[in-house]
Order: structure tokens, then C-alpha cells, then sequence
């Protein structure tokens, strides 16, 4: 296995409010296989063919900085590239990335927004097997992250954060299903869809008081929600909707007191 990567920058600084880079990135991988083929009934081992693949991936990717006022930063960046082939139909093939993100400190409260889209397709052919028919299969997959965070220190021993994160997520490929009689051979397979969902609600909060000087009360909590594919049904036999539903639940708190310099009880 080869990996090689090579990238070219540039970056410019207009002053301590403004700055923007974007720049050019290829990638190129080598894989060299030796592979073994074992007989379960002999045990006899044969050196099969030397099998070689090779990956190329061309990204173009741009970023800005941006400070409306001293306590307030806004930085927005994106890649756009494209494989000749991939090693997996999960790998990054026709992609676009996209991203957002806001920081402001206003006295004692620091607020942090950010938001992110990863959008792939990665098409294939499906491979005629058993009588199944060769036709183009597509995976596509779009993915959403929205996120808010807050945290206050007003003083050394009093100290919240607490924060919201959505995580939205639509995969999609086509499939080939075999249905119907056997006998018939023109209705054994139907070209389908097989769809997954998340739908992922993740809260938290920290807070951590020390009421007296050797005392340190912590009590933390955590919620993530995921709805998965909700009230969608397949209509078709040929077609699968997948998702992990769930509601997980972690509320956590810790009382510490200080003996002494070095040694504490939880």
C-alpha cells in the first residue's frame, strides 16, 4: 500500500479582521495485493494472481476568516472534489463539504454556533450474478450537523456550559432484489432502494459549583433522541428502510472533598 499527497496553498492576510486561503490537493493511493486461496477440505494453499488498484483524487478547498468585532469570529470553509474510484461505496467519491462556524465572548458568557453539510454520490454497477441484471447502482448519502454550545464563568468556583446538537442524515442506494418465482426468470429480480435515517437530538449540560473551599459539587446531564426513519414504510417488496431508534439517557453527580493538598474523596 502507497499513499502519495501533495497540495498547493495560499493564504493572505488582509488585516487582523479579514484573512481567506484556498488552494488545490491531488491524492493519489497504489494498492498491491498477495492473496492466498485456502482449501477448507485439503488444506492445500495456492498463490493467486497479484491484484493492483489505483485511487486518484483531485480537491479544490477554500476558506475565509472573518472578525466583525474584537470579541467575535466567523470562519467558513469548503472542499469540493472528485475520485476515479474509490475502495469502499462509503468513501468520498463526487463530494462537497461545507462548514460554518461562529465564536463571540460577550463579558462572561462565551456562545458557539457552528453548522456543517457533507453531500456524496458515488455511483457502480452492480455485478451480474446468479441471473441478476447489470445495471447502474448509485449511493448517495447527505449529511447535516447543526450545533450551539454556551458557557458562563462568572467566577472561579461557579462555572455552566450547556449545548444542542442535530444531526441529520439521509443515505440512499440502489439495490437488486430478487422477488417473485424462480420459474420465471425475467420477474427474479427488480431493481430497488434501501434507504437509512438518523434523526439524532443530542442536549447536555455541565455545572460544576465549589461552595466552600474544599468542597466541589459536579452534576452533569445527557440526552440524545434519535427518531430514525419515524413513520416511513416501504411500499414496495423490492425497497428497505433501515434506522437505529433510540433515547439514551445519562444524568451524572460527583461531590469532592479536599483532605489535602494531594489527596481528595469522591
Amino acid at each position: 500500500y502507497r499513499r502519495f499527497s501533495n497540495a498547493i496553498e495560499a493564504d493572505y492576510q488582509a488585516s487582523r479582521w479579514f484573512g481567506f486561503h484556498f488552494g488545490y490537493r491531488i491524492t493519489q493511493r497504489k494498492v498491491h495485493i498477495h492473496a492466498l486461496d485456502l482449501n477448507l477440505i485439503t488444506g492445500a494453499t495456492t498463490l493467486t494472481d497479484d491484484e493492483e488498484f489505483d485511487n486518484t483524487t483531485n480537491t479544490i478547498f477554500a476558506g475565509v476568516r472573518i472578525k466583525p468585532r474584537s470579541n467575535w469570529s466567523i470562519y467558513v470553509d469548503a472542499d469540493r472534489g472528485q475520485a476515479d474510484s474509490v475502495f469502499t461505496r462509503l468513501a468520498n467519491n463526487d463530494f462537497f463539504n461545507f462548514r460554518v462556524r461562529s465564536i463571540a465572548k460577550v463579558r462572561d458568557f462565551s456562545l458557539n454556533l457552528s453548522a456543517a453539510t457533507r453531500d456524496n454520490d458515488s455511483p457502480g454497477v452492480t455485478s451480474p450474478t446468479s441471473g441478476a441484471p447489470n445495471v447502474e447502482a448509485i449511493a448517495n448519502s447527505k449529511i447535516r450537523f447543526f450545533s450551539g454550545s454556551i458557557d458562563w464563568a462568572p467566577r472561579p468556583d461557579l462555572a455552566f456550559s450547556g449545548g444542542y446538537t442535530y444531526n441529520y442524515q439521509n443515505s440512499a442506494v440502489d439495490i437488486v432484489v430478487p422477488v417473485g418465482s424462480p420459474i420465471v426468470p425475467s420477474t427474479q429480480f427488480r431493481l430497488g432502494r434501501s434507504e437509512y435515517f438518523v434523526r439524532d437530538s443530542f442536549f447536555f449540560f455541565d455545572l460544576t459549583i465549589r461552595p466552600v473551599k474544599r468542597v466541589t459539587f459536579y452534576a452533569s446531564y445527557r440526552l440524545s433522541d434519535d427518531q430514525g426513519q419515524g413513520d416511513r414504510m416501504v411500499t414496495r417488496p423490492e425497497d428497505m428502510i433501515s434506522s437505529y431508534p433510540l433515547r439514551f439517557h445519562m444524568p451524572e453527580a460527583r461531590l469532592s472533598f479536599r483532605i489535602t493538598r494531594n489527596v481528595d474523596a469522591n
